[in-house]
C-alpha cells in the first residue's frame, strides 16, 4: 500500500477487532451522535465499529498488529495529557515577541505542567 501525501511513503495497513462490550458501545455512541444530528448510521459506519485501524510505516520486524494497539493506547494518552496542558497550562499561547523569550516561556510552562501533573 502506498500513501500519498506530498511524496509516496510505504505503508502497512493494520486492521484489529475489538471486544465485543466495545463495539457495542461504539455502535451506541455512534447512533445517539447519529440521533441528535437527526440522521440515521450508515451501515458501513456501523460496520467498522467492529475494529480499529492503523496505517504505519514501520515494518513487521519492528513493529507487529499486537504491539501497534499498545503504541495508540499510549499515543492517545500522551495526546490527552497535552490537550489538558494546553487547554489549562496555555502552552500553546505566549506574550513575547522574541524567539528566544517565546521558547523560555514555553519551557518554564512545560515544567510548570510537568512538576503540577
Amino acid at each position: 500500500m502506498t500513501v500519498r501525501v506530498k511524496e509516496r511513503v510505504d505503508a502497512r495497513l493494520i486492521a484489529v477487532r475489538i471486544p465485543q462490550a466495545a463495539t457495542d458501545r461504539r455502535r451506541r455512541q455512534l447512533r445517539e451522535s447519529a440521533r441528535k444530528h437527526g440522521r440515521q448510521p450508515s451501515a458501513e459506519r456501523l460496520a467498522l465499529c467492529n475494529g480499529n485501524v492503523f496505517i504505519t510505516n514501520a515494518p513487521e520486524t519492528l513493529l507487529t498488529p499486537k504491539e501497534s494497539v499498545v503504541m495508540a493506547h499510549a499515543r492517545w494518552q500522551i495526546e490527552l495529557v497535552f490537550k489538558l496542558w494546553k487547554s489549562h497550562g496555555r502552552i500553546a499561547t505566549w506574550t513575547a515577541r522574541r524567539p528566544y523569550a517565546i521558547l523560555c516561556h514555553t519551557y518554564a510552562k512545560l515544567l510548570a505542567m510537568l512538576i503540577q501533573h
